[in-house]
């Protein structure tokens, strides 16, 4: 489980640090589209369906801001999450002794709070999966981008402005390819890792169902055994002629049993759960 963690908060903090990196270069590009934007779309010389749908989609690439936010919000509930399970983990394979029964109840109480609270926990590396689609999203977009043959583009090829659209297209694609394309695919690289060590967690998308309480049963043996018994016995016999008689007590073994011999009850302490 600490290796798990381990791995969870170098994944988290690669998307910390990409998303910060995708987040400096949008920052750049968007400034470079404005400028050339500006310089090139003159004179409506962006007037047509070509330069404007490409000026548009250039203008989609901008929905992470959130991504290094959200990552370090769940970087520093990582800490929290160690504890919790190890804890967790030392209230449940301490060996017995005779403060066993002591422990069973710390184990009952605390058990169910530490997975609520890892649930809790695990629930803000939501805040990143929520934001990786947007990552998926922006890399096709930027895959379009980078598809375009501008200086093929037999429209803008025709007038000096048309050609200076291109150029400056071409050289906002040049941006994207250098710039955020290689950024950004580690970010996703980076969002799958932490998706994958998540599905490690059941408490990501499921609850603890936990319940803990004691079972009485019943035991006993069939004893058979010789015990003492008392016999009693007479004797016949005459003094001076006349019959008298003698009646007196003997022990001697007689067989016992079967019979049930109950034990004292017994209860045997439970713990059930379950993730649903």
């Amino acid at each position: 489980m600490g290796y798990l963690f381990k791995s969870l908060k170098k994944r988290t903090t690669d998307v910390q640090t990409y998303s910060k990196l995708v987040q400096a270069h949008l920052k750049t590009l968007s400034s470079k589209v404005n400028s050339v934007k500006a310089n090139v779309c003159k004179n409506n010389a962006c007037k047509g369906s070509t330069p404007a749908n490409a000026f548009k989609k250039f203008a989609t690439v901008k929905s992470l801001q959130g991504v290094p936010i959200a990552a370090g919000k769940a970087l520093a509930n990582i800490p929290k999450m160690t504890q919790i399970t190890r804890n967790a983990i030392k209230y449940t394979t301490t060996p017995s002794d005779e403060a066993y029964i002591i422990k069973a109840f710390r184990v009952t109480q605390y058990l169910p709070q530490a997975a609520e609270g890892l649930k809790k926990l695990t629930g803000t590396f939501n805040l990143i999966s929520n934001h990786a689609g947007a990552a998926k999203t922006a890399a096709t977009t930027i895959n379009q981008i980078l598809s375009v043959k501008w200086a093929r583009n037999s429209e803008l090829s025709k007038t000096a402005s048309g050609r200076k659209v291109r150029d400056g297209l071409i050289s906002i694609q040049r941006s994207f390819r250098n710039d955020l394309k290689g950024p950004l695919d580690n970010l996703i690289k980076a969002n799958k890792a932490v998706e994958d060590i998540l599905i490690q967690l059941p408490l990501q998308k499921k609850r603890l169902e936990f319940s803990s309480g004691s079972v009485s049963y019943s035991r006993w043996t069939n004893a058979r055994m010789p015990v003492p018994c008392k016999k009693e016995d007479t004797k016949f016999y005459s003094i001076g002629g006349f019959p008298a008689i003698y009646t007196y007590q003997q022990v001697q073994g007689c067989e016992f049993g079967p019979t049930k011999v109950p034990f004292i009850k017994n209860v045997i302490p439970y713990m059930k759960y379950r993730f649903v």
